[in-house]
């Protein structure tokens, strides 16, 4: 379960600065699934106090696409010989479900003079770790860094109304990290002192919400979310297993808190506080941001519905293709350290 959910929620943290759309439900072609009932270890339910410590770190993504960056100047080539021909591109429409559009297209090849374009700056050397100055710049970055606490969630919303939501405090030996790095702490914790360990509860906030954004702060300390997080509607699952011949086991939803956000821990150790952060925390965090949270959801939701009905009625055209090619005068500054450059 694990693999699969950071194989998701890893594309979502590093598409977060792209906008990343919100979670829509299957399609019809789906072939539906009974849900299999949490096992129930409840305990009563928790509703957070507000933390005035509990802040999210930076922007949350609200649809808004950053624009283009600037064509850069083209030199001035003096071409020599051209060669055009015509090919078949295709363009993406970038709409799922919407086929691409295929056009012919004419591709431009200009041979042109040597523009004399300035060489890259070669790499700077290796750092001198022994280095006074460089010791002095580590010791700088130690003392004012704070390394955050790696979070990691798998969310499922049901009707929009509530969330399961299971979460790993620490990895264990059954996932070791095998990245040759300096290891991080999860949680507090350094990899491997503890087994792997599944948390388990009922949330009555849209985990929906808790998305567009990666850091954020509580008790003063600094977390980063990584989250998986998806939709699923009783009533879709439930005529989906009707067509099949399947019976549909919904979920079993507990009794949860009515007078703001709250939880129901159905699996795990409520006693270990480390783990016990993560549920709290969230809790916490969408009692201060939440506003905030769901704002910035429905305009991106918003977004995600103007810019499919623009690419719709616009879809991406193949374009024409223009080449400049040339060699060198002279060789690069540097090919007699065989870093780059043209043979």
């Amino acid at each position: 379960m694990l693999s699969r959910i950071l194989c998701v929620v890893i594309i979502s943290h590093g598409l977060l600065a792209a906008q990343g759309l919100p979670a829509t439900e299957p399609p019809a072609s789906t072939e539906p699934a009974a849900t299999e009932p949490v096992a129930d270890e409840t305990v009563p339910p928790s509703a957070p106090a507000v933390d005035t410590e509990t802040a999210i770190i930076g922007p949350i993504a609200d649809g808004t696409v950053s624009p283009p960056p600037p064509e850069p100047p083209l030199p001035n080539f003096k071409v020599r010989s051209t060669t055009t021909t015509r090919i078949m591109r295709e363009e993406p429409s970038g709409v799922p479900g919407l086929a691409p559009v295929r056009k012919e297209v004419t591709a431009t090849v200009h041979v042109v003079d040597d523009p004399h374009l300035p060489d890259p700056p070669p790499p700077p050397p290796p750092a001198d770790m022994n280095d006074p100055a460089v010791l002095a710049w580590r010791a700088e970055v130690r003392a004012h860094y704070q390394e955050p606490e790696y979070v990691f969630v798998s969310a499922t919303v049901y009707d929009h109304q509530r969330t399961l939501v299971r979460w790993w405090p620490n990895r264990g030996p059954a996932a070791p990290l095998t990245m040759k790095l300096a290891p991080v702490p999860v949680l507090g914790r350094w990899p491997n002192d503890k087994p792997d360990v599944e948390m388990i509860a009922w949330s009555n906030i849209d985990f929906n919400y808790l998305s567009g954004f990666s850091d954020y702060t509580y008790k003063g300390r600094k977390f980063s979310l990584v989250m998986g997080v998806g939709d699923q509607s009783t009533a879709t699952m439930e005529k989906w297993a009707q067509r099949s011949g399947r019976a549909y086991i919904p979920p079993v939803f507990p009794e949860l808190p009515a007078d703001g956000p709250g939880f129901v821990v159905t699996k795990g150790d409520t006693s270990d506080t480390q783990a016990m952060d993560v549920i709290t925390g969230l809790h916490e965090l969408y009692k201060v941001e939440g506003p905030r949270l769901k704002a910035a959801y429905e305009a991106r939701v918003q977004a995600c519905i103007e810019r499919e009905a623009y690419l719709r009625a616009n879809p991406p055209q193949p374009k024409d293709i223009t080449i400049h090619i040339w060699k060198r005068d002279t060789p690069p500054a540097n090919a007699a350290t065989g870093q780059g450059g043209n043979p």
